[in-house]
């Protein structure tokens, strides 16, 4: 892998080259950049935040509504879940509103209101993790940093390896990075340049302009996509990244609910491959709480989103979420859930 970046250097100027009249420079969270340093970090998060596991053209109503009601960190840090919830509705995994308070805190205490522009620092902030710190470098202070998430994957990996399913070791990615430095190009363009590119170009092998396709010497192209699987491999990827659906219960008679206007389980991000641990970690970390996990009983589809279902038991600890019954749990897994079994 690092012998093909040693001979065959990433094409950035093509593609912002491309981006130049291609992008959507118009995008609210893009025309922050100019705004002082506390309010541009704030706005970026914000949109990162939301961003996450959800189409552009749905979050930009959602992302300008949320700024006039929090037009700052401050105001932010000093709202409440109750208050805040009304702005976020709609948007889907409901637990990132309370962490975007409890993260605004955070900020407001350790660092003087403004997100460190260190990485090792923003990583110690609660929920930011790697992307999170990687994208408020690039965006926020425009460093020559690779705000990684699986579309940038994707288009290296075509490009060097004809296969948008291999992964990028860290040596890549700190070659790569070392090349956007050694250019002197903007990691704020240049991220936004590659997201766009895979956005609005990238699709199957069949579909693109190859003529016109901007990378010309990639792989990926060159082969005709002959050397990226099909179907079969996309699902048990995407299985082994599923989001984990747990249903936290008083002896099955009994469930408490993420939110308190009705039944909602808990989501949550995996972090590693013991999905058990995950969630006890979570639970850990939020509520105090020390939950017994069973092993995943059904997967399914949750919003375009593969999930796995798991039940949760209170061993130590007290919780004040609303209780609701089986039925109501039931009744959220017919409603919501496109099942599998595993």
């Amino acid at each position: 892998m690092e012998d093909i970046m040693g001979t065959k250097k990433f094409p950035f100027q093509t593609i912002l080259t491309w981006y130049q009249h291609n992008g959507r420079h118009d995008l609210p969270w893009r025309q922050v950049y100019e705004k002082p340093i506390k309010e541009r970090l704030y706005k970026v998060w914000i949109a990162e935040v939301m961003l996450q596991q959800t189409q552009v053209d749905r979050v930009i109503w959602f992302y300008n509504r949320f700024l006039v009601k929090y037009p700052t960190i401050e105001s932010l840090a000093s709202t409440t879940y109750d208050e805040l919830f009304p702005y976020y509705q709609g948007l889907g995994y409901y637990w990132r509103a309370r962490r975007m308070i409890e993260l605004a805190k955070n900020v407001v205490e350790k660092y003087d209101w403004v997100f460190p522009d260190n990485f090792e620092k923003l990583r110690t902030l609660p929920w930011i993790w790697a992307y999170t710190a990687q994208a408020l470098l690039a965006f926020g202070y425009d460093k020559p940093s690779l705000a990684m998430d699986a579309n940038l994957v994707k288009i290296f990996s075509r490009y060097y390896f004809g296969n948008r399913y291999e992964t990028l070791s860290e040596k890549m990615i700190e070659e790569l990075e070392a090349q956007l430095k050694k250019e002197n190009i903007s990691g704020r363009q240049m991220n936004n340049a590659l997201m766009d590119f895979w956005a609005l170009v990238s699709t199957s092998i069949d579909k693109i302009d190859k003529r016109n396709y901007p990378l010309r010497d990639c792989l990926w192209l060159t082969t005709e996509g002959i050397k990226e699987p099909l179907k079969k491999r996309v699902i048990q990827r995407s299985e082994k990244w599923a989001k984990l659906v747990v249903f936290l219960h008083e002896a099955h008679k009994s469930y408490w609910s993420s939110l308190s206007s009705h039944f909602e389980p808990f989501l949550i991000e995996p972090t590693s491959s013991d999905d058990r641990r995950t969630v006890q970690d979570y639970f850990s970390a939020t509520f105090g709480l020390e939950v017994s996990v069973r092993p995943s009983f059904w997967n399914g589809i949750f919003e375009w989103m593969p999930v796995k279902l798991f039940h949760a038991q209170i061993q130590t600890g007290t919780l004040k979420q609303k209780t609701f019954s089986k039925k109501d749990k039931d009744d959220w897994i017919g409603k919501k859930l496109i099942l599998r079994t595993l």
